[in-house]
């Protein structure tokens, strides 16, 4: 176990909510926008395969 004095192993998810997506959330768009172009394959379905 982790020194945190936890006794279950968990993740500590934030969620943000805006109208339009913050940079990095941007820049992965794009960039997976590209890859499509480039492969004709969707790289987050890539990624987990």
């Amino acid at each position: 176990m982790p020194p945190s004095a936890g006794s279950i192993i968990h993740p500590h998810v934030q969620i943000l909510v805006e109208r339009e997506p913050l940079p990095m959330q941007s820049e992965l768009l794009k960039k997976s926008e590209v890859y499509f172009e480039h492969n004709g394959q969707n790289y987050w379905e890539e990624l987990t395969e």
